[in-house]
Formats: C-alpha cells, structure tokens, sequence
C-alpha cells in the first residue's frame, strides 16, 4: 500500500504564496479586516432598519388598537346613555349621548386616517350607522 501525502494541497498554497510579493501579501492581510468591518457594518444597517420598522409597525398598531377601543367604549356609553334615557329622560342624559357621540366619530377618524384604503369602505359603513344612531336617539 502507498502512503498518502496530505501536505500536497498545502505545498500547493504554499507555493502560490511565495509567487507573490512580500508587499502584496501584507495588502492581502491588511484588507481581510476591512472586509469585515464592512461586513459587520452592512449586517448592522439592514438589523437597524429592521428594528425601526418594527418600532414603527408597534406604534402604529397601538395608535389603531387606542381608536378602536375609544370607539368600542363610546358606542357602549352611547347604548348605556339611551337605556336610562328610555327609562327617565333627562338633558344630562342628552349630553352625555352627544359626548359618546363626538368621541365615536373621533374614533372613526382616527381609524380612517390609520387603515389603508382597503378597509375605508368598513369605516364609512361604521360612520353611517353612527350618524342613524344619533337620528334615532334625536327623535
């Protein structure tokens, strides 16, 4: 059996590094780091903007979990406001609706100016019954 030599691939390495300049070598060595500075400079950045996006995405969820719970509290005040209404009317009563009122379509408007266009259809189907609540609570 014939021995196998495995420092053939490393003489090979080595003579094609000792085909170089002492000069050129230390170039070489010079820019590894650099190169890994930059990269660990890229990986930073693309993390940065991903972070960023994520705070940004955070903010703007809870700015439209905020609205949706004001308006969810608002019509409930508003059905809350119009049984006691029925049961004695009274102008506390009548002003207190309105304030429910004025804070729903706040509500609305916040949503409206946070949702993209695909969903405005909803916000303006929410409005309308809104506004026929009020009419009705008028008459």
């Amino acid at each position: 059996m014939r021995p196998i030599d495995l420092s053939l691939p490393f003489n090979r390495l080595a003579r094609v590094l000792a085909s170089y300049s002492v000069r050129t070598r230390i170039v070489v060595l010079a820019l590894i780091p650099v190169g890994g500075f930059l990269a660990n400079g890229l990986t930073y950045t693309a993390g940065e903007t991903d972070v960023g996006r994520a705070f940004r995405t955070v903010t703007h969820s809870t700015a439209l979990a905020d609205a949706s719970r004001d308006f969810k509290s608002a019509v409930a005040s508003m059905r809350i406001i119009v049984k006691d209404f029925s049961v004695s009317p009274d102008d506390r009563l009548v002003a207190g609706f309105e304030q429910a009122h004025a804070l729903a379509l706040k509500g609305l408007d916040t949503l409206a100016a946070s949702i993209d266009q695909n969903h405005a259809e909803n916000i303006v189907g929410l409005r309308k019954d809104v506004m026929v609540l009020r009419e009705k609570f008028n008459e």
